[in-house]
């Protein structure tokens, strides 16, 4: 039998409902907690509904987690979640691995569960900037490590457009920069204009009345302004 056998239903809350081994069952309180806090509130972000509740699937370590949901053995040790259409996979968050403690896996249930909501608002995909920089701004999950490293690649005129992001996501440290973009966009337009822009990504010289060219030279204005001002 194999681990995974053993992700049996354990608890169902309001808009969740979660599968894990018996030894993880004691994380659950906190973790179906702090998914029902966020839920209301992404909903409300997203102008959006949640009819069926989400599937929660929580594996016992890192190594099942990429041998059985990666489907390889030798993914990166810090990705220890994944989501699809209704459905969250995470790491136990009793055994984070070597890059993640508790407290960040709880956060990266957060994180997967706004993936699911975008794959509902726009199935078609959406920009990977736009996807990933929601899920980490609804997860706060830009600390005080990222400022320092957002700070210091400012400093260094090391900022990437979005083109760039998008072409190579990683390379580009796409995670950190992904975040403020959506915050500039939050913060400048509102949730209703980087709502529009899920749903229709193609529209984006519509719905922000500005070019791509222009956008970017004022939210590096934004970075500056904001990132590299505090860390000085």
């Amino acid at each position: 039998m194999g681990k995974t056998d053993l992700l049996e239903s354990r608890k169902e809350t309001e808009h969740f409902k979660f599968f894990c081994m018996e030894k993880d069952v004691i994380c659950l309180e906190n973790l179906s907690g702090i998914l029902e806090y966020n839920c209301k509130k992404i909903l409300h972000d997203l102008n959006l509904t949640l009819e069926e509740k989400v599937e929660v699937k929580i594996y016992p370590d890192i190594k099942t987690f990429h041998e059985e949901v990666m489907e390889d053995a030798d993914s990166p040790e810090w990705l220890v979640g994944t989501a699809q259409s209704g459905l969250i996979c995470i790491v136990s968050p009793l055994n984070p691995g070597p890059v993640h403690n508790y407290a960040s896996i709880l956060k990266t249930a957060v994180h997967e569960f706004t993936h699911t909501l975008v794959k509902k608002v726009n199935c078609k995909g959406v920009w990977r900037f736009l996807d990933e920089g929601l899920a980490l701004f609804e997860a706060e999950q830009m600390d005080n490590k990222h400022k320092v490293i957002l700070a210091n690649m400012i400093s260094r005129k090391k900022i990437p457009t979005i083109n760039e992001l998008e072409s190579d996501f990683i390379g580009q440290s796409g995670f950190i920069f992904a975040y403020t973009i959506v915050e500039y966009i939050i913060k400048r337009y509102g949730f209703d204009k980087l709502n529009e822009l899920i749903r229709n990504p193609s529209d984006f010289r519509k719905i922000f009345n500005t070019t791509e060219d222009e956008f970017e030279k004022e939210w590096v204005e934004f970075l500056n302004e904001y990132y590299r001002a505090c860390m000085e």
